[in-house]
């Protein structure tokens, strides 16, 4: 139910004087405060204007409250690409690396420290030209043939002083180790041959057979390798590393085997 006339009259009549007073006081904002209240009563009351108008010089504009909303700071993960170091600085040295995030202000983030790395450099590739896992059934019968072209000049193995080791791997780690102790290897004459023969496979893990011939195309050498009655239950995955041990130098070969019922076959 609203106001009555006469109600509205004796409200905007005292709402006036306390606005007048107010201003004569120099209390500008309450007096303003009277006056906006006798507007709302009397919207077409020209007097009220002109109060209001008198009051606007001395009251300050209204503070605005600028509310900014909270900075939410979600987790981020970045996802680099392997990092490749080619800088021969690096061979064989522990190389600490952080990171620094540059903003498009060109700010800079506090540098983090993400890890320590050593870049010890991979041995150098031979090429396995042909091999086979082959596990038929029964317990420690499996056998193993390697036929591969290594980069290494057959002279720079000295087999009466130098160890030949393989080690063959793959996801879950070694699978398959032998060594062939030094002094075991047969030269001949012309020094382009070198041959290990042990056909009980006693010596060197279950291998029966090394050979090594020098290549003259390639300058490296020719490798041949046999080994039977052996364990090979753990070669279960089909990407396998092979690594050859020539006394000091070492050499790493990642292929793709072909699984089949029998074992693994490359190529």
């Amino acid at each position: 139910m609203g106001l009555g006339v006469e109600v509205k009259t004796k409200l905007v009549h005292v709402a006036l004087n306390l606005g007048d007073n107010l201003f004569r006081r120099g209390q500008y904002r309450e007096a303003q405060r009277q006056f906006e209240f006798a507007l709302q009563l009397s919207p077409g009351h020209v007097d009220i204007g002109v109060r209001l108008e008198r009051c606007t010089p001395y009251v300050p504009p209204p503070v605005v409250v600028v509310v900014e909303r909270p900075v939410v700071v979600r987790p981020r993960v970045a996802v680099l690409n392997f990092l490749t170091v080619g800088d021969p600085r690096f061979a064989e040295q522990l190389v600490f690396l952080g990171v620094q995030v540059l903003d498009g202000a060109g700010n800079r983030s506090p540098l983090t420290s993400v890890g320590s790395f050593d870049f010890t450099p991979l041995p150098p590739a031979f090429t396995i030209q042909r091999a086979a896992l082959l596990r038929p059934p029964g317990p420690t019968n499996d056998r193993l043939t390697l036929r591969a072209l290594v980069p290494l000049p057959i002279t720079t193995f000295d087999p009466m002083t130098e160890a030949f080791s393989v080690a063959i791997a793959d996801a879950d780690g070694n699978f398959y180790t032998a060594t062939v102790p030094a002094g075991s290897f047969v030269r001949n004459a012309a020094r382009t041959r070198l041959a290990f023969h042990d056909l009980t496979g006693t010596r060197a893990n279950g291998l029966t057979q090394v050979v090594l011939f020098a290549d003259r195309r390639s300058g490296g050498m020719r490798f041949r390798l046999r080994g039977r009655k052996l364990d090979l239950s753990g070669a279960d995955k089909a990407l396998i590393t092979t690594s050859l041990g020539f006394g000091p130098d070492a050499f790493l070969s990642t292929n793709t085997f072909r699984a089949f019922r029998a074992g693994f076959t490359f190529p």
